[in-house]
């Protein structure tokens, strides 16, 4: 997600995420992973959806220059990557993969309500904490604090879509990452992160994660289809 720095990522299959004891979500083996430049340098998330050659990352990551490629966790091969089609204004991306990925692609549920107050499931890596060898990840749930529509640019993006907003822990290496409803679909991606004051006063700063509805890709995927 874009903080201010961008992003170190992998991914770790068959994880749960928990928001309640009910809240449980099973990610296949190998259905996310890293977006990697030029098959070295991971520069966002991506994950598997739509079919089993398509892995969806944010508009922002798919803008870095160099060639892309995917990098799903607990595999030992890298998929390279062309961009199939993208939603600027709703910071999203798809690739298109040259060979087929060995998974079960994501669901998605493009007509999720985004209401305050409901739980969401996701998750990201810890750059600081992750290496080749060794890579860190954090799962977490959180609450929908607030929705709406975004019409101003935030971020340098020109946005107007849909987004869900939420208190959580941005590390950089989120961009891309999958939202979660308690089904374990996917809703929203997350996208970017801002600071605002606490309530305690203004010397505390409390992160808001940004997260943008998955429905425009969908879309233009049914309609380039």
């Amino acid at each position: 997600m874009k903080v201010i720095s961008t992003i170190i990522i992998f991914v770790f299959s068959n994880y749960c995420l928990w928001a309640q004891e009910e809240f449980k979500v099973n990610f296949p083996d190998q259905s996310v992973g890293a977006i990697l430049i030029d098959r070295s340098t991971p520069i966002g998330t991506g994950f598997v959806l739509l079919n089993n050659h398509f892995v969806i990352t944010c508009y922002h990551v798919a803008k870095v220059k160099g060639e892309k490629w995917f990098f799903p966790l607990n595999s030992h091969k890298i998929y390279r990557l062309e961009l199939f089609e993208y939603v600027e204004q709703g910071d999203i991306a798809i690739f298109k993969s040259y060979d087929s990925i060995p998974t079960t692609p994501l669901i998605a549920d493009t007509t999720f309500i985004f209401n305050n107050k409901v739980s969401i499931g996701y998750s990201g890596f810890d750059g600081e904490q992750s290496s080749p060898n060794h890579l860190k990840m954090i799962d977490h749930t959180a609450i929908i604090e607030a929705n709406g529509k975004m019409d101003a640019p935030i971020d340098g993006l020109e946005i107007s879509t849909t987004f869900i907003e939420f208190v959580g822990k941005g590390l950089p290496g989120y961009s891309g990452s999958p939202i979660f409803n308690d089904k374990g679909e996917v809703i929203a991606i997350l996208s970017m992160a801002y600071f605002r004051e606490s309530i305690s006063g203004p010397e505390e700063k409390v992160l808001i994660n940004r997260a943008l509805t998955i429905k425009p890709i969908v879309e233009a995927y049914k309609q380039k289809k």
